[in-house]
């Protein structure tokens, strides 16, 4: 389901392109993002990373590359991150292939009218294809996914996520299969 964020946070202007988000770790794949992250186009990495060696890996790859990277190396509140994701226009979910199950992070991005630009993978052909706001992506061809990017407007995002992932519809098809 949705989440519940602070009415102060649902319309906040929109001026983080991409953003990636939640503890940094190895298998979100981060550093393989990195690798072809277009150089001029804005990304703010955020979240906390407790591995010395793999932020400084971070580090090397868009100081080396020149990219417009704004890191954010702490752990943000849930409060910081519903307003982090209001100012977002995509998120960017480049986790490998099978290290995601479901993501916390597409729920929490769509409830405050982010558009999802994820890594091609089993999790985006079963359930995220059918989002009008969801663009699958894969390293070679990101730039050109980027580039080719059509941003759907959060009340769009907010409202197609609503039809499908509201309280409402949870909790009816949960009556209904528990009732079956």
């Amino acid at each position: 389901p949705l989440y519940r964020v602070p009415d102060s946070h649902l319309d906040l202007h929109k001026d983080i392109p991409f953003l990636v988000f939640g503890t940094v770790k190895p298998y979100k794949n981060i550093h393989g993002l990195l690798q072809v992250w277009p150089q001029d186009v804005p990304l703010v990495v955020a979240g906390f990373n407790d591995d010395p060696e793999y932020e400084q890996q971070l580090m090397s790859l868009w100081g080396s590359r020149c990219l417009r990277v704004t890191r954010m190396n702490t752990f943000l509140s849930d409060d910081e991150l519903s307003e982090l994701l209001a100012r977002t226009e995509t998120i960017v979910l480049p986790h490998n292939d099978n290290a995601m199950i479901v993501s916390g992070g597409f729920f929490h991005g769509v409830t405050l009218g982010c558009n999802v630009l994820v890594r091609k993978s089993e999790f985006y052909q079963k359930y995220l294809h059918q989002f009008s706001f969801v663009n699958a992506f894969d390293f070679e061809s990101l730039a050109s996914t980027v580039d080719s990017l059509e941003v759907i407007p959060p009340q769009i995002v907010k409202e197609e996520a609503g039809l499908v992932l509201s309280d409402k519809v949870v909790k009816g098809s949960w009556q209904q299969l528990l009732h079956s």
